[in-house]
This record gives C-alpha cells, structure tokens and sequence, in this order.
C-alpha cells in the first residue's frame, strides 16, 4: 500500500491482509530488530522507512515514534538503534531525507519534559557517531524542521 505504483490487485491482496493482522502490528519492527544481529538493523529500518516515507506525515511519525520508543525502551543499545536511524536517514534521497527528518522531530514532541530530554540526549549521542560533515547536516536539518514546526531549536 505505502508503494503508489503497485497494481491494483496488488493492494486490494495487501488490504486484505493487512485488516487480518493484529493490533499490535506496530511493535513488529521492534521484534524484528531485537532478533537481528545490529549489523543487519540499517537494512531493516531502512526497508521501513521507504514505506514510511509513503504514508500520510502523521503516519510516518508513528512509525519513527516506534523507533525512538523502542530505543527508550532498550538503554544497552539506544544509541545504536538511534544511529540506525539516523543513518538512514542521512543516506535518503532528498525527496525522502526531508520528510524523514521532520518525522523525526514530529516524534520527539508532545512527550514529557523528562521522555523528551532523555530522548534527545539519546539522540544527541547517535548525532556525534556521525562525521562532522554528516553531523551538521542531521543539526541543521532538525532545527530546521523544529523551526518550521514551532518547537524549540535546540538540536546541536
């Protein structure tokens, strides 16, 4: 469904299976990454956020919120989840880098000031595996999108 070209059989066939999956079909990214060596968690996230990047941007912040819950959730290895998805994002092309990266952000807002600050700090620590290049890119690409959104510009 997420790939708009796809015949129509095609996402009549994905509908019908999609209606037939449980509720907590979200939290399958996360089963998926917990039983991946972290060599293979780029890949995976990666597959996601190209269907991600298809989906409505309330949807597409879901998805990343997943993530980013998902590495609150893991502190032996939130770093290296977030990273992951930073790397992916980096490495999208700018039609999808942008959007990816305000989902980012999108996801970060509406927590608690203690969730939020954590979550930044975990974040703040994936940014700074990054080479400088890399790192100024991911900064002036949050704050931009923060800005845009009206929620504090406070990603260095």
């Amino acid at each position: 469904l997420a790939v708009s070209s796809a015949a129509t059989p095609v996402r009549a066939q994905a509908r019908a299976l999609l209606a037939r999956q449980p509720a907590g079909a979200a939290d399958d990214l996360l089963t998926v990454l917990d039983a991946e060596d972290r060599d293979q968690w780029v890949p995976v996230i990666r597959e996601e956020m190209v269907r991600a990047v298809e989906l409505t941007s309330a949807q597409r912040c879901a998805v990343v919120s997943v993530v980013l819950d998902g590495a609150l959730a893991r502190p032996g290895v939130s770093s290296d989840l977030v990273e992951s998805l930073l790397q992916v994002v980096i490495e999208a092309p700018p039609q999808t880098y942008e959007p990816l990266v305000s989902a980012v952000v999108a996801a970060c807002a509406g927590r608690s000031e203690p969730e939020t600050q954590r979550l930044r700090a975990v974040i703040g620590s994936a940014m700074a595996r990054f080479a400088l290049p890399q790192w100024q890119r991911l900064a002036a690409s949050l704050n931009a999108a923060a800005r845009a959104a009206g929620q504090p510009v406070t990603w260095t």
